[in-house]
């Protein structure tokens, strides 16, 4: 942390480094297995949350104020074996001492299923209710009611979890209006999902995922029945895969429709398989064509630089002033902000009055019904 900070770049600081050795001395010799039949058996409790982690994080602002004294760093964890609320809680509160103004966010991937490793791969595919939903986004919504100084984040996908999108743009929307800051992980813009379910299992390389079909093939043997209504073990093995594996958020980035999506050279073999569908889904595709996913969240938050745009309220009008601020004819979309009603010019300083333009440093007043 002392070099990476000193540099300014981004440094993800190993969560149970450390904590497992403090905790080793504290730990009995013996534990009850939950469920003797798994040879994978819980563990969390043995390297999260352990005693010292105020002093880590102490130690982690320290380092945070020594080499960034203006404050343009913060601290972002994730709590991935955390349930109870008052220890989510020491994490996002950032005025606790000894932790005095140093940021801590806690992220919630709600919209997939827990990942266990192969005890969430063995649960799944795993139907989810609306009601489900509600209930998740509800949690993270509300969890810093009550606090003054606390602060969460909204996400939706990120490295350990499969892809979600079916419906990119409806999605978009939900989690860009969520209070927190916001995390949009690479290919979430373009709207990349899953891996084919016709790719071969070797296709899979993440140690998990691994390891799962290894497990299973050793338990099950070749019990692979092609049944749709008794599948057989490897079969579920596989959906599991296609489900939930972490695979699917590591494909390489499609940045365009050239080999291997634009990810590497062209000769060079990437790690792993470029989903299929880079020639169509790709950045530089998307980036020229109007409707897709990416410039949708470029509409949700849009990069401008040359036009301000805002509402004043009243009673039974609304003024909207429209300025460009620099020296170029500007694209906008007033009409939108007028909805039908009736307006009318309040103030303009140029005679031509376009709806989908502004003229170089031109502004504008409506009044506006509402």
């Amino acid at each position: 942390m002392e070099f990476w900070a000193a540099e300014g770049h981004h440094r993800r600081v190993p969560r149970r480094h450390g904590e497992h050795v403090q905790q080793a001395a504290q730990l009995p010799r013996t534990r009850r297995c939950a469920t003797l039949a798994n040879r994978d058996q819980p563990a969390a409790d043995r390297f999260c949350n352990g005693g010292r982690m105020p002093e880590f994080l102490a130690e982690m602002t320290a380092i945070l104020r020594k080499h960034r004294p203006a404050g343009d760093a913060i601290t972002v964890g994730e709590l991935p074996n955390t349930p109870h609320l008052p220890d989510v809680l020491q994490y996002c509160m950032s005025a606790r001492p000894p932790r005095t103004r140093s940021a801590w966010c806690s992220s919630s991937t709600w919209l997939t299923a827990t990942w266990a490793r192969t005890g969430g791969l063995t649960r799944c595919p795993r139907t989810w209710t609306l009601s489900d939903l509600r209930a998740r986004v509800g949690a993270t919504q509300t969890l810093m009611d009550g606090t003054s100084d606390g602060w969460s984040t909204a996400v939706l996908e990120n490295h350990d979890q499969a892809r979600c999108a079916e419906s990119a743009k409806m999605l978009a929307i939900l989690v860009a209006r969520l209070s927190g800051t916001l995390f949009l992980y690479q290919g979430q813009e373009i709207g990349m999902v899953n891996a084919p379910p016709a790719w071969d299992v070797a296709e899979y390389k993440d140690v998990d995922s691994v390891n799962y079909y290894r497990y299973v093939r050793e338990t099950a043997g070749d019990d692979d029945d092609d049944d749709d209504e008794n599948p057989g073990a490897l079969r579920r093995a596989r959906a599991a895969l296609n489900y939930l594996a972490r695979d699917h958020a590591r494909l390489p980035m499609q940045w365009n429709a050239l080999p291997h999506a634009g990810f590497t050279d062209p000769r060079a073999t990437p790690w792993m398989r470029v989903h299929d569908n880079y020639p169509t889904v790709n950045v530089k595709r998307q980036a020229s064509e109007d409707g897709s996913g990416l410039n949708f969240w470029r509409g949700l938050d849009p990069p401008n630089e040359a036009v301000f745009v805002f509402e004043k309220m009243g009673r039974s009008e609304k003024l909207v002033v429209a300025l460009s601020f620099i020296g170029e004819v500007q694209p906008v979309a007033l009409e939108g902000q007028f909805h039908e009603k009736a307006r009318k010019t309040s103030v303009k300083d140029y005679e031509e009055e376009r709806l989908d333009a502004l003229q170089p440093c031109e502004g504008r007043i409506y009044m506006v019904e509402v």
